[in-house]
């Protein structure tokens, strides 16, 4: 992609039992709004029933109506991830990486609403492009929830989720109206970039208050994992 960051996906990923997730029909992002003329031509090539935008309203511009007026772009949004109110002196990389640990604890206490409503669309099978600012956190919990449902094993996951550190140096040409030339370098790639750790926050509180992931899913969530596997994975 030309400007839209941290894209890719799903299809293609092959589950425990050696299924494979059909290709063009799950994709994730950073903010797609961001997208080039052949972006957006390439992302209505894939005719998304929906794309699902886990920011909140402080991430987002005027000029994102351009985008709307093309895709069914529906709002779930995460108060979590505006990247603006990190970017100030005095972050440390030990803050940082605080912060982002308090950030993952949440996501599966405070935002099942939002995951729910993407997972409820995968019971269904639409096509989907599923995003937040930067793709990595909102965005990456998010997958661990669908490909966990689709019975994908955790390194596989993993995988796929530090792929977001390649994004890195993108997501700092984005966002450089936000930061302060004084900040530390370390700092900033901890809030940029992702770690197993990370992850592994809100793993802690999915096994420790949910008796882990596909409790989680089954139960708080009222996920019917058959009908997502049936919809996305083949031969």
């Amino acid at each position: 992609m030309e400007n839209i960051v941290n894209m890719r996906e799903l299809g293609g990923i092959v589950t425990q039992q050696g299924m494979q997730i059909k290709t063009n029909k799950l994709f994730r992002s950073g903010n797609p709004s961001l997208a080039s003329e052949k972006d957006r031509e390439y992302l209505q090539q894939l005719t998304l029933d929906e794309v699902i935008d886990f920011r909140s309203d402080n991430e987002k511009r005027n000029s994102e109506q351009v985008f709307a007026e093309y895709f069914n772009w529906v709002a779930q949004p995460i108060f979590t991830g505006d990247l603006s109110g990190f970017f100030g002196s005095g972050l440390t990389k030990k803050k940082a990486v605080r912060a982002m640990h308090d950030v993952y604890r949440r996501f599966p206490i405070e935002f099942q609403h939002q995951f729910r409503y993407l997972l409820k669309q995968a019971e269904q099978g639409k096509t989907m492009l599923y995003h937040c600012t930067a793709g990595k956190d909102r965005t990456g919990f998010a997958s661990l929830l669908l490909l966990s449902a689709l019975s994908v094993d955790f390194e596989t996951i993993l995988e796929d989720y530090l792929y977001s550190n390649k994004a890195v140096a993108g997501l700092k040409r984005q966002i450089a109206d936000f930061m302060d030339n004084e900040i530390d370098n370390e700092a900033l790639n901890a809030i940029l970039g992702v770690s197993p750790e990370y992850l592994d926050h809100s793993l802690q509180m999915i096994n420790k208050d949910y008796g882990g992931v596909d409790r989680y899913l089954t139960h708080t969530l009222d996920i019917d994992i058959k009908a997502i596997r049936d919809h996305y994975l083949e031969g």
